[in-house]
């Protein structure tokens, strides 16, 4: 995911999330990939260092950037990007906020035994976020949200386990 000065997110061309974005509505298209930018920033820390003590001093630069966007006074492109759709919807801070804390919680958290307890910290982590995804491409019932935020999910789920995910 790139991001412009202007806080502007596009995926990388190629990528599935390039493809899965690609039909929405320009506006609608900036929106998830703001939010998608957001989330692969947080949510790599863990993947990304070698020290649990660096993981724990970025992320705790992470939730002093939500703090400041909270004031209107973010420092990173991707807050800057994401200030415009908390201006709309002030909720998305605490929901980035909560993925900031379960990210710091999951670096101390004991190996997960079944497939159900996978699904339910991949849910725990990403839910809220994926929700943001699903109601901002479209008008569905509460089934269907529930069903389309299961099956993301299960997408972070196959590239965790296949180890695709680029960062």
């Amino acid at each position: 995911m790139a991001i412009a000065n202007n806080g502007e997110a596009a995926p990388q061309p190629g990528s599935d999330f390039y493809y899965a974005s690609l039909y929405l509505p320009p506006a609608i298209r900036h929106e998830v990939n703001v939010l998608e930018a957001c989330r692969r920033e947080v949510a790599r820390i863990p993947q990304t260092v070698s020290d649990r003590g660096v993981a724990h001093v970025k992320l705790a630069w992470w939730r002093d950037e939500f703090e400041r966007l909270k004031h209107s006074s973010p420092r990173h492109q991707i807050t800057r990007g994401l200030a415009a759709l908390a201006a709309t919807n002030p909720d998305l801070i605490d929901i980035f906020g909560n993925l900031v804390e379960r990210v710091e919680a999951s670096l101390s958290a004991p190996k997960l035994a079944s497939r159900e307890s996978v699904m339910d910290a991949i849910r725990d982590l990403y839910g809220d976020i994926f929700r943001q995804f699903v109601l901002r491409s479209g008008t569905y019932d509460l089934d269907t949200v529930t069903r389309l935020v299961d099956l993301a999910c299960c997408i972070e789920r196959a590239y965790e386990l296949m180890n695709l995910r680029q960062h």
